[in-house]
């Protein structure tokens, strides 16, 4: 089911919808219209603990879903090769649909010595930039993969704001 998009009033009390409204509902039809991820990320999970041979790979196996950005240490400041053919829009839980672009993303990244890295993000700045990337890409102005570096950024508010950045 699409969800209805907000229409915002502009200065003049004249309605239009703005770009994020249409990114928004754009990237949402792309999750709806493509949830077999959504049990694909868990199957590969249950196969790793499935073929697991000690107490230590199965918990492996259960760390080893996409990591998130957010609470990636590891993966912030750091360049990664980000591959636009393996993105993948996930519908949010219908709590986080809220003030939110309704979707996050789950995409493969690489490090300088080639390992890959699955990584899942949600922070609307950030799926946001990707997927313009990725329809510029599409568009043949842009190659694959693209190397960025996403960083982490404290607020006034003491909140960690996260965000992506071309890397050099």
């Amino acid at each position: 089911m699409a969800r209805s998009s907000s229409v915002a009033k502009s200065a003049d009390n004249s309605t239009e919808i703005r770009p994020y409204q249409n990114l928004a509902e754009r990237l949402f039809q792309l999750a709806e219209n493509d949830d077999s991820w959504q049990g694909e990320i868990m199957r590969d999970t249950v196969d790793k603990i499935a073929s697991a041979d000690s107490p230590e790979a199965i918990f492996d196996a259960n760390d080893s879903g996409p990591g998130g950005l957010k609470d990636a240490e590891e993966l912030l400041n750091k360049p990664l090769a980000v591959d636009f053919d393996t993105f993948r829009y996930i519908k949010s839980a219908e709590q986080y649909r809220t003030n939110n672009l309704g979707v996050f993303l789950v995409f493969d990244a690489y490090d300088d010595n080639g390992e890959k890295t699955t990584i899942s993000t949600g922070a609307p700045n950030v799926v946001a930039s990707l997927a313009r990337l990725q329809m510029i890409h599409k568009d043949g102005d842009l190659a694959s993969p693209y190397r960025l570096m996403f960083k982490s950024k404290q607020t006034s508010r003491g909140y960690n704001l996260l965000l992506v950045t071309r890397a050099v």
